[in-house]
């Protein structure tokens, strides 16, 4: 075999790893914020300011204990708000794991959800968390895993 023909594989794996090690990556805080009565399509969202939390918050349940209920402060400027909402089925509430990386300035949220069984119940998640604050939407990332446990 000749071995020169194998160069320019081993230099392009070289640069692709080279790339990739370039790049930073850091674990960020995902802190949990308690978003109670809120009637949520399923989707990620990102929040980054008082205008689009208002809007997010237009219709709020019905239940007697929402009648008063007021949320939470956010400090915009050094926070935005994301989460994520998604329907799942199983026998019993769903295994939950959320994590966030900053990779070279775009943030990255990974939600593992592990459906336990084949029931035909259905489970509703909504979880929300304060990440360091992003200038829009664009700037995170989210990746949903549903899997059965």
């Amino acid at each position: 075999m000749n071995y020169i023909n194998l160069i320019p594989i081993f230099v392009a794996l070289f640069s692709f790893n080279y790339l990739a090690v370039g790049q930073t990556s850091d674990t960020i805080s995902l802190i949990p914020y308690d978003m109670k009565c809120g009637k949520f399509k399923d989707g990620s969202y990102v929040i980054t300011n008082m205008t689009d939390f208002k809007l997010l918050r237009t219709e709020l349940s019905d239940h007697s204990a929402c009648l008063n209920y007021v949320d939470p402060t956010i400090d915009f400027e050094k926070y935005s708000l994301i989460g994520v909402v998604q329907s799942t089925g199983g026998c019993s509430p769903p295994e939950l794991a959320f994590g966030g990386t900053d990779i070279s300035g775009k943030i990255h949220i990974k939600a593992d959800i592990a459906f336990l069984g084949g029931c035909f119940m259905l489970f509703h998640i909504s979880k929300w968390f304060l990440i360091p604050r992003v200038v829009g939407k664009d700037d995170v990332e989210f990746e949903i895993i549903k899997h059965p446990k």
